[in-house]
């Protein structure tokens, strides 16, 4: 057999053999390579699956999210009442027929068709703008609730007929606003269009800020308003001697959420007024003779009701402040004017002045440095100052305040911070106890007394406040870096404010209650895949600035939460180029005594101009405490 003919007849199973043998080779190659066999061995594999498992058995199961409420939504829809027509009148129901036709008392035909006029809060807040503030003030946001017999709009009329038209109105008059400075009594406040017990009407309620000038610089003033209404209200402190016409109850607040709930609300109303008490019964408000409001009236079946006043919030709360800051640099001693050879205890003082022209404001380029002694007059008269607005030039200006040097006290103690850290427990374990502690030193302070209406005023000595150190250490009041007080206050009068001498300190909680157990829960119908790092079995705390403290149980470590990001970094603003200064001038007025040097002028600011302190709340001057939260 020739090599063609072999080929022909053997050549397909040779080149199957070749295929099969290279397949083999390299198989066996594969199986045999050593840089594809794993490096750790079987004890440490199953080290690796048993810490993976684990971690899969500390997460919670999936928790689905609660439906929509799609089919009470219908039912609402449903349950509004059409509108009716005078040609269907005879085959429909009153818009406003259902609950609440039902009889109070059982020694008579005396049933009750019950209207509620919610009667809700204004808004209000309170701005400081150095020597004025600007108030603003908004009645409550209503709107149309269709045929419901429970309304907060500003004015409502309901009918019926029942033997006759039978009509029922609530409607907003005007409100009522009041100031209070520092620990006085509340007082009308009289805004332009307002009557002398602080009353506007409707019409007269500002669009926008209102100026006032600051009643008393260097104190707490707080502003409150209330609703005046009409409405035909029920009588509701005496028995129903027959079916009443006139059936509106005046509710201090909300009394309903929504259509669905106002079946209810109207039972429950019918019962406690039956019972004359419970909850509801208490809110309900009881005719008033007045004040009203100028260029109103009450109409026939009316009476004349007062809501309850807007709550105390920040925003209805400021420090007010004046065009003069001052600043306490600590304490010296000085001559007495009487008697040279002697000296007397003085306190060092920064004074600076606020300047405005064409509505742009200015501080005065550099503080003047003085001392003030018990008795003193804090402040300069006739002081020879450069001028802030151009052209360059020297300006004489008083830097007077309505304070006197009451007191001059040494050694007080100041608490810088409060601070929370990890401890270990007593028991041991891995868990952690969170402990509350204070950082105190030893400080000066000086009382400034205002002869004219007797108020106090705390100054605390400008001091260096350094942040203390550790990854799991929080503390209130929270700053990123260290704070050089004079600087501050140099740099930013306006913006510069000191802590009191204590601080409101954090509070405690127990596991399963208070703020934490709330956000917990809220969690929980989120859905939060990390509900779990959201529970502790320790006391946790609470800051003034809104944060949230506990021991969290699932990475074992400390967990805050910080919904005003009250430690989140602030992005550092552009550097300013230094304006040229000014050539020196004399300042201070002549004579003998501490008050007749001539007034030094410090170097300006060591700290970078713009830099922010954060989680420092808008404060007053030296020595007082900042708005809570």
């Amino acid at each position: 057999m020739n090599a063609q003919t072999f080929l022909l007849a053997h050549g397909e199973k040779i080149v199957l053999a070749m295929v099969a043998g290279s397949c083999g080779l390299v198989l066996w190659g594969t199986i045999n390579d050593p840089t594809i066999r794993p490096k750790d061995n079987q004890q440490q594999i199953e080290a690796i699956n048993a810490k993976i498992a684990a971690v899969f058995k500390k997460q919670s199961p999936p928790v689905m999210k609660e439906p929509r409420p799609y089919l009470d939504q219908l039912l609402g829809r449903v349950g509004e009442s059409a509108p009716v027509t005078p040609t269907m009148a005879w085959l429909t129901n009153p818009p406003d027929k259902g609950q609440g036709d039902k009889v109070i008392d059982d020694d008579g035909p005396k049933s009750v068709y019950l209207y509620i006029y919610e009667l809700l809060t204004p808004t209000v807040g309170i701005k400081d703008a150095i020597g004025s503030l600007k108030i603003t003030v908004a009645p409550p946001e209503s709107e149309a609730k269709g045929a419901r017999r429970i309304s907060s709009e500003a004015d409502r009329k309901w009918t019926r007929e029942e033997k006759g038209t039978v009509v029922n109105t609530g409607r907003l008059l005007g409100l009522q606003i009041e100031i209070k400075v520092g620990d006085n009594d509340w007082k009308p406040l009289v805004l332009p269009g307002a009557s002398t017990e602080g009353v506007l009407p409707l019409s007269a309620i500002p669009s926008g800020e209102v100026t006032i000038p600051t009643p008393e610089p260097w104190q707490t003033h707080k502003v409150r308003a209330r609703l005046i209404a009409a409405a035909t209200a029920l009588d509701i402190d005496k028995k129903i001697a027959e079916r009443p016409r006139q059936t509106v109850l005046v509710h201090s607040g909300p009394a309903s959420g929504g259509p669905m709930e106002d079946p209810a609300v109207l039972e429950k109303a019918l019962a406690q007024i039956s019972a004359k008490n419970g909850t509801f019964f208490k809110n309900l408000l009881r005719p008033s003779p007045g004040p009203l409001p100028a260029g109103t009236r009450l109409q026939t079946d009316e009476k004349l009701f007062l809501g309850a006043y807007s709550l105390d919030t920040p925003e209805a709360t400021v420090q007010a402040t004046d065009s003069v800051r001052f600043a306490l640099l600590g304490f010296s001693t000085a001559q007495l004017p009487e008697d040279p050879q002697k000296t007397r205890d003085v306190g060092r003082f920064l004074l600076l002045r606020l300047f405005e022209q064409g509505g742009e404001r200015k501080w005065m380029e550099r503080p003047i440095e003085e001392k003030f002694g018990v008795g003193d007059q804090l402040g300069l008269k006739q002081v020879k100052i450069p001028n802030p607005f151009p052209p360059p030039q020297t300006i004489v200006q008083d830097l007077d305040t309505p304070f006197v040097v009451d007191k001059l006290v040494k050694d007080q103690e100041r608490v810088l911070y409060w601070f929370i850290k990890p401890v270990a427990r007593q028991g041991g374990g891995k868990g952690r106890d969170l402990f509350l502690d204070k950082k105190v030193v030893k400080t000066d302070i000086v009382e400034l007394k205002n002869p004219n209406t007797g108020s106090v005023l705390v100054l605390t000595k400008l001091i260096s406040v350094n942040p203390p150190s550790g990854r799991e250490v929080l503390f209130y009041p929270h700053r990123a870096a260290s704070l050089v007080e004079k600087d501050e206050f140099t740099k930013a009068p306006s913006d510069f404010r000191q802590w009191k001498l204590v601080p409101e300190a954090p509070k405690a909680f127990k596991p399963g209650t208070g703020p934490l157990d709330e956000l917990h829960k809220a969690k929980k119908a989120e859905g939060a895949l990390d509900l779990a790092s959201y529970e502790t079995d320790t006391d946790y705390y609470v800051f003034p600035d809104g944060r949230i403290a506990w021991w969290e149980l699932v990475e074992r470590n400390v967990k805050v939460h910080d919904p005003d990001g009250v430690m989140t970094p602030k992005a550092a603003p552009a550097p300013v180029a230094p304006a040229p200064e000014a050539a020196p001038e004399p300042v201070g007025p002549t004579g003998p005594g501490p008050r007749g040097k001539a007034g030094k002028q410090p170097d300006g600011p060591a700290v970078p101009p713009g830099m922010e302190q954060p989680g420092m709340p808008p404060m007053m001057p030296p020595g007082q405490q900042p708005p809570p939260r």
